[in-house]
């Protein structure tokens, strides 16, 4: 390399303008990490060649090693500009970017290139880790999916996207994500390390025992395996081998304070008060401001009975950690021992600002202040203490003993099957756990997935019978049923919850939420705005009294209100497409393009904002700009139904029938359940001239029979009929639809009067039922209830 090098810069003693030279001297002082003199020598060469693409990229990369970030984007900018919509340039600076830590900048050019290549494993799995470091981790989750479409069996990919759930706190699936890992690459060390730890986290503590010991067994002299085998020893109270594996750590990296900490606790526990006292002193000497050590002194201080000292070291350990909680609560209890009330009321308010949702604090606090003869705050700590014991409560969740095991022997049978082994084991978990609610409402869950509703409904009863003034189970069993669509069953638990606590904002909007998916406007109006004052300052308020007033037809209220969402959540995607997808519907073109040119850049990678767009482009006439736009919406969320629908009702209403057909016998291919696609594919043949009427009837049949699965559809399907004068096809679609209590204003009687059979003549429905129930109409509110089963 050094030899390499004399010749260029020899070359460049006899030309100055030596192209080449110049280019392999900026690579060789880049290679070398000598970014500031690699920048100079890619400088010379890129005035020799402005246009070389390679010189511009290595130029981008210089700067960004250098730590000159200006000069980088220019650069950048400038490669870009040589052909915009070339991908191998956007992936190419999106993983330069990624390299060099600058994720934003790394998601925009990935993003773009992705637009071109939405199948590339690498664009997907570097832009999922430039979306990890940005902590948009709805982002991450669907690029590294979507590169597990490409490529299922990449351990590296997995991991990432186990990472991904443990930073978005959904530790549930990281385990089964790693099992999988684990599966294809059973030594991989951090595979097993975060394996092992995920199962601490969660009360899997064999199951972590024998994970870790495996990888302490690979890697020997690693500490992590050693630190999370002492966690979870210490957790099953098997101190004498919690001790083992510590005194292992500390060997391994004796000069690391937080070994001698945890072997000074775990000393503690064994009750060898001196031992631990020494080695705590120990973790001192080599950081005197270490917290936690002060804080074991200060416990093994208060175990003696040595009240004073232990003040003085808590009070250590919070100067060099004010927010240590565990400090701030036991320096609290301690000066209650010390008969001082008041200097513990300050210390448990500190903790409680700490962890507003930890329990014990208010517990302290409700003692505290019934000595100081306050008993109004006394019993508002009590009832605090109650509340956040109960949702600690609700936390810890059940999983099989065995888990991994458990997770390895089910994740390969079909669904069916899957469901059935899980319910087996809840019911044995009932007989042993039976007032556990968090074992009850996942056998409820279980028995609605297995099509088992009355058995559901009999299990949520049972359930709400046996908590009948418990506002939060009322609000959960609800929950639980608006997501299996028993929007009646949903209806009577909140409607009981406001009963008797008519205060309750979180029932009342709800409640409103529930009126308003099942067409109930003006009741939705009516609960939504009758909630307290100081309850209308949040988005999901504006947002959803803006989709209610769309429907009263009051639209310049309502656009208002989606605005304020807007303004009060600038990064919540779902109010921003509201905003668009309305304006747009409302005819205000122009306000809706500058909208999205504000905000395109931003959301380059969302497939619903890209779908408003196509519906935008489409009601304003760009009829093929619209099938683009809905094409890529559908590439960049492929679990998304609603974009494939839009694509094929586009080409439906351009007169397209064979194309339409085409598109939505693809739809009806990749979401099998869905009753959607048959409902237009019928509408598209009802006007295909030469077509029997008896395939549209067929294809409204099967979208009637696939309709349980997403009732919404029920509406569509009755107003098809009705234009067609079907009253008996009506008649049958009504009989289904009226128990779940769906726009109660389209019974049959109502339109056909006492017409028996089929009729030939159109029903007169009002402007206002057509325009609600236009498939455009229809396919926005799809695309919005859809949120919940985006992913």
């Amino acid at each position: 390399t050094q030899e390499a090098e004399q010749e260029f810069k020899q070359v460049l003693l006899i030309d100055s303008r030596n192209f080449t030279a110049s280019y392999n001297l900026g690579l060789l002082a880049r290679d070398a990490r000598r970014y500031i003199e690699a920048a100079q020598y890619l400088e010379k060469a890129r005035e020799l060649l402005p246009s070389d693409a390679s010189t511009l990229l290595a130029l981008t990369g210089a700067y960004l090693g250098a730590s000159q970030p200006e000069p980088a984007l220019s650069t950048a900018n400038r490669l870009v500009l040589l052909n915009p919509a070339n991908p191998r340039i956007h992936f190419s600076l999106g993983t330069l970017f990624l390299e060099w830590k600058q994720y934003a900048e790394a998601t925009r050019h990935l993003e773009s290139a992705r637009l071109a290549e939405p199948k590339s494993f690498e664009l997907l799995h570097n832009l999922g880790q430039a979306y990890t470091h940005l902590k948009k981790y709805s982002e991450a989750e669907d690029a590294f999916l979507q590169a597990l479409s490409v490529r299922s069996d990449s351990v590296e990919t997995l991991y990432q996207l186990a990472v991904v759930y443990v930073q978005s706190e959904h530790p549930d699936q990281a385990i089964q994500i790693l099992v999988r890992a684990r599966q294809l690459a059973p030594k991989r060390p951090d595979v097993l390390l975060l394996l092992g730890r995920e199962c601490i986290h969660e009360g899997f503590v064999d199951d972590a025992i024998e994970i870790l010991q495996q990888c302490a067994r690979i890697d020997p002299d690693k500490v992590e395996p050693h630190l999370l085998l002492g966690e979870a020893f210490t957790t099953k109270k098997r101190f004498p081998d919690a001790l083992k594996e510590y005194e292992t750590v500390a060997k391994l990296d004796s000069s690391n304070p937080q070994s001698y900490v945890l072997l000074g606790r775990t000393l503690r526990y064994l009750g060898q008060q001196t031992d631990a006292d020494r080695v705590l002193r120990q973790a001192l000497q080599f950081d005197p401001a270490n917290a936690p050590a002060s804080y074991y002194l200060g416990v093994v201080a208060a175990d003696q009975m040595d009240y004073q000292a232990a003040e003085g070291w808590f009070a250590q350990a919070i100067k060099s950690d004010s927010n240590y909680l565990a400090a701030l609560y036991d320096m609290g209890v301690n000066c209650l021992r010390l008969n001082d009330d008041r200097r513990a009321r300050d210390y448990f308010e500190r903790a409680k600002t700490v962890d507003p949702k930890f329990a014990q604090a208010y517990y302290r606090l409700s003692v505290v202040y019934r000595r100081l003869k306050e008993p109004e705050r006394a019993t508002e700590a009590f009832t605090l203490f109650k509340k956040y014991e109960q949702l600690d409560a609700e936390k810890r969740k059940y999983f099989p003993y065995g888990v991994l095991e458990f997770v390895q022997e089910t994740q390969n049978l079909p669904q069916h099957e899957q469901l059935q082994r899980y319910r087996q084991e809840l019911l044995q978990t009932e007989q042993m756990k039976p007032n556990d609610l968090n074992v009850l409402f996942m056998l409820a869950q279980v028995y609605f997935r297995l099509g088992q509703k009355e058995e559901a409904l009999r299990k949520l009863e049972s359930i709400s019978s046996s908590n009948p003034a418990d506002t939060p189970v009322r609000l959960r069993t609800a929950s639980l049923l608006t997501t299996f669509k028993c929007y009646g069953e949903a209806q009577k638990q909140l409607e009981a919850v406001l009963d008797k606590v008519p205060e309750s904002y979180e029932a009342r909007f709800a409640l409103a939420s529930l009126y308003y998916e099942t067409q109930r406007n003006a009741e939705a109006l009516s609960t939504l705005t009758s909630a307290p004052a100081s309850s209308d300052g949040s988005a999901a308020y504006h947002n959803l009294l803006g989709r209610i007033l769309v429907r009263k037809r009051n639209t310049s209220r309502a656009l208002q209100e989606l605005q304020r969402a807007v303004i009060l959540e600038p990064g919540s995607e779902g109010y921003l497409s509201d905003l668009l997808l309305e304006s747009a519907l409302a005819g205000q073109m122009e306000e809706t393009r500058r909208l999205f040119e504000k905000v395109k850049t931003k959301w380059l990678a969302s497939s619903k904002i890209r779908f408003a767009e196509g519906i935008w482009l489409q009601v304003s006439g760009r009829t093929t700009e619209a099938k683009t736009a809905f094409r890529q919406a559908a590439d960049l969320s492929w679990q998304w139904e609603v974009p494939y629908l839009a694509q094929g009702n586009l080409l439906r209403q351009l007169g397209a029938a064979a194309d339409a057909l085409e598109a939505l016998d693809q739809a009806a291919t990749l979401f099998p359940s869905s009753p959607w696609p048959h409902w237009l594919k019928g509408l598209t043949l009802m006007k295909t001239a030469g077509r029997s009427q008896s395939q549209a009837v067929s294809e409204f049949r099967q979208s009637l029979g696939l309709a349980s699965n997403q009732p919404e559809v029920y509406p569509a399907l009755l107003v098809a009929r009705l234009q067609q004068g079907d009253c008996e096809g009506a008649q049958a679609v009504w009989n289904r639809m009226a128990p779940t209590g769906l726009a109660k204003e389209l019974d049959p009687a109502r339109w056909c009067g006492s017409r028996k059979g089929l009729s030939t003549s159109q029903v007169n429905l009002p402007d206002k039922l057509l325009t609600d129930y236009s498939e455009l109409r229809v396919l926005v509110d799809l695309a919005r209830a859809g949120v919940m089963e985006f992913k």
